[in-house]
């Protein structure tokens, strides 16, 4: 169990279809459970049996080119993490 899993994509996910799909992907190349998004939140996945929250952000280089981090949060770590997830 992790706190949370990041995945990097040059391109921006067209669909939350998309999202699911690339996560999964993921977890099977890892060798982690993935059941898919939760009934009634289509931004909560469970991965290995524990709940996380799907963000997805658009990151800039200095080049100016950009590129997409998707965040699966443990949902009892999102505290954690708000630095990351909301601008300054």
């Amino acid at each position: 169990m992790k706190d949370a899993y990041i995945l990097f994509r040059n391109e921006y996910p067209q669909n939350k279809e998309e999202i699911y799909s690339l996560i999964k992907e993921f977890c099977r190349k890892h060798d982690l459970y993935y059941s898919g998004p939760i009934t009634g939140d289509p931004w909560l996945v469970r991965i290995e049996g524990e709940v996380y929250t799907v963000d997805i952000r658009e990151e800039k280089e200095d080049s100016g080119s950009a590129y997409w981090i998707i965040y699966c949060l443990q949902k009892k770590h999102l505290y954690l993490f708000r630095n990351i997830l909301e601008p300054a």
